[in-house]
Order: C-alpha cells, then structure tokens, then sequence
C-alpha cells in the first residue's frame, strides 16, 4: 500500500503498477493522520469521487516542443 500526502494529483503509474492499493490523503489537516490510520486498519473504508482527475501516462506527451 502506498498513502500519498500532496497538493496536486501526479503521476502514481509506478504505484500502481507494484502495490494493491493507493491511499490519497491530499494535505490533510491536524486529524489527518487519524484518519488515515482509521482507514488503513479498516475502521472506515473511503467512497466518493475525487476532485481531480488523475490521468494515465499515455496521455502525456514525452515529446519536447
């Protein structure tokens, strides 16, 4: 499992590719850590939609301009 702490939404194909899950905490605030916690030992299980769509790597262009 990998938890992901940031901002902005970024390219998590490596993750995705070696782990079961990825938990995305964004910039939590001082309860954070409790929540992930509670998440990780299954006390509350995480639904919704997310406000950032997160992209796959072919998209990008690797290409310089």
């Amino acid at each position: 499992m990998v938890v992901v702490l940031a901002g902005h939404s970024i390219e998590l194909s490596h993750a995705k590719a070696r782990c079961n899950a990825i938990l995305f905490a964004f910039l939590p605030s001082q309860y954070g850590g409790d929540a992930i916690i509670d998440t990780l030992l299954g006390l509350y299980s995480p639904a919704g939609r997310l406000p950032v769509t997160f992209y796959d790597r072919t998209i990008v262009s690797t290409r310089d301009p």
